[in-house]
């Protein structure tokens, strides 16, 4: 096997010729040579700004207006260790945004290219097949979001025996501080309006005892501010009704 060649960092000057010789249709191992950079290097590179041969010369971009692409690539080193299945999602993502833009052969080029990233992922990386959020079938995150009883069946650590999941246990932890500061805000408002009330009859007996007429109150927000009702939207009706209304859904 042979050692792995040490290739110096080279200057944006290298860069910009590796990249017109690349773009002139030259071979990357050829022009990776050529210039004392590594192959792996120049790929992600190219990936990375967005370089394709296959792209005709009218449909290539103006020095600056691939940013947008070239952005999605940030992050990645410049040392030749980019993963292959890293790189094949992004280049993936850069196809569909040249797709929605109407550059129909940036997309098709940005689509090969991923496709010959995937066939350097080794067989046992199933990472470029996972699912995330954001490229889950649409059907599947709307089911997870209406299924109202999906925590207690895939997230509860039920029994104890049952080996430790970090993720139930993450979710249970976050689960947890949410019911705490939901009790927190709620505990906080009921002891507020309890002072407001008990202040608000301090000063009607006051005004009492000095022989002073209470302030007129409408009769609904006087309902309202003892609780006898409650306004839903626009409508208020007495907690019986309220109550009908929860028993229809």
């Amino acid at each position: 096997m042979e050692p792995r060649r040490k290739y110096k960092i080279q200057p944006a000057s290298v860069w910009e010729q590796v990249r017109k010789d690349y773009l002139a249709g030259e071979g990357a191992r050829v022009v990776a040579e050529r210039h004392g950079v590594g192959e792996e290097a120049l790929r992600a590179r190219a990936t990375r700004q967005g370089w394709s041969r296959y792209l005709q010369k009218s449909t290539m971009p103006a020095e600056g207006a691939d940013a947008p692409v070239s952005a999605l690539f940030e992050g990645l080193a410049d040392d030749g260790t980019d993963d292959p299945a890293d790189l094949a999602q992004t280049a993936t993502r850069a196809s569909a945004q040249a797709m929605r833009a109407g550059e129909l052969a940036r997309a098709h080029a940005l689509a090969g290219l991923a496709e010959r990233y995937r066939k350097l992922v080794g067989p046992d990386d199933g990472r470029h097949k996972a699912l995330t959020p954001d490229t889950a079938p649409l059907q599947l995150v709307a089911d997870i979001l209406m299924d109202d009883d999906l925590v207690n069946r895939r997230l509860v650590l039920n029994n104890p025996k049952d080996p430790p999941c970090p993720t139930k246990i993450a979710y249970q932890d976050w689960a947890s501080r949410q019911a705490r500061a939901s009790y927190n805000f709620h505990f906080t408002l009921v002891h507020r309006r309890a002072a407001c009330e008990g202040y608000i009859q301090l000063l009607e007996q006051a005004l009492t005892a000095a022989g002073l007429p209470l302030p007129d109150e409408p009769d609904q927000n006087r309902r309202l501010r003892l609780g006898l009702d409650v306004r839903v939207g626009d409508t208020v009706m007495s907690h019986e009704a309220y109550q009908e209304t929860l028993g229809e859904e």
